[in-house]
């Protein structure tokens, strides 16, 4: 009874497999009617492929930023809690152990995959807004979320200084 169950569940997967492969390649192709005769003709580089092209071939940059600065943000963390905050003479609450290392850590990667989400709202808000000049667009909305991403984490550091000086 199994191996016919298994057998089933193999059939059904590669049935479905060829139908989204079939789906796929349908998808890519575009018809070209001539003097009574069917082309098919590959499409390549239609408006939402270039779009998401670009925004995908930025995202490398953009997570190694992110990464980047979430490292220098956690370093200055530490130096301002070395230095300024145990100094200080209001008491300090926290501490740095393994486990809060590993919290902060998971805390970390769970907002990198959030900041990868408001990434792709960059090609969405150029699909909404459909700018005369692309290029242009494209670079300021990098620029400006890319920046902002990069200092994000730099506000934890920052705002722990403020409140110990």
């Amino acid at each position: 009874m199994a191996n016919f169950i298994t057998s089933k569940l193999r059939a059904f997967l590669t049935i479905t497999v060829l139908i989204l492969n079939v789906v796929n390649n349908v998808k890519n192709e575009k018809f070209q009617y001539k003097k009574n005769e069917c082309k098919i003709m590959k499409t390549w580089n239609t408006e939402k492929e270039i779009r998401n092209s670009w925004w995908n071939s930025k995202r490398l940059k953009y997570n190694t930023g992110i990464i980047i600065s979430g490292i220098v943000s956690f370093i200055l963390y530490l130096i301002i809690v070395e230095f300024v905050v145990l100094k200080s003479s209001k008491d300090w609450e926290g501490e740095i152990t393994i486990f809060s290392l590993f919290f902060q850590g998971i805390g970390f990667l769970i907002m990198l995959g959030l900041a990868n989400v408001f990434y792709s709202l960059g090609s969405f808000s150029e699909k909404i807004i459909k700018p005369k000049n692309t290029e242009k667009y494209r670079n300021n909305m990098f620029s400006l979320g890319y920046w902002f991403s990069f200092s994000l984490p730099m506000l934890i550091p920052i705002s722990l200084l403020i409140e110990y000086l």
